[in-house]
């Protein structure tokens, strides 16, 4: 999809009116493939071998919660997120459990929070702390 410029919209209003042709790059397909195979394919790869952006992203996700959640002003007034997802907590709790580091921990994730608002102050700890798992 991200591979090529699209004329739908030219298509649809001039491409099949008998004077016009479709712009389609069936012509260039082959050119494009072998384009985007020897030099934006490997930059992506070599970033992300390098900076692991995609898993580190991937792994904040659970950290996340998306529904309405509630909001907690800290003591500057600088409004934060208040929980983590439930899945978040079961996951640092298990990490926690089986005494292994969590891909993002929670004082990583605080300090990511906190550096987004420069008024907030390093007392906001409660953050910080790794969540509880619930008992149902």
């Amino acid at each position: 999809m991200l591979d090529y410029v699209h004329y739908q919209r030219y298509d649809q209003r001039f491409g099949s009116d008998g004077m016009h042709d479709p712009i389609t790059w069936d012509s260039a397909e082959d050119q494009v493939r072998e384009f985007c195979d020897q030099f934006i394919y490997p930059v992506i790869t070599k970033a992300e071998n390098e900076d692991k952006s995609m898993i580190n992203w991937l792994a904040t996700l659970a950290y996340h919660t998306y529904d309405v959640r509630d909001e907690v002003a800290n003591d500057t007034g600088v409004t934060i997120p208040g929980e983590f997802s439930k899945i978040g907590k079961a996951y640092l709790a298990v990490c926690h459990h089986q005494g292994v580091e969590p891909l993002v921990s929670a004082n990583d994730l605080a300090k990511v929070k906190r550096s987004s608002s420069p008024d907030q102050t390093q007392e906001d700890e409660s953050v910080a702390k790794q969540p509880k798992l619930e008992q149902n």
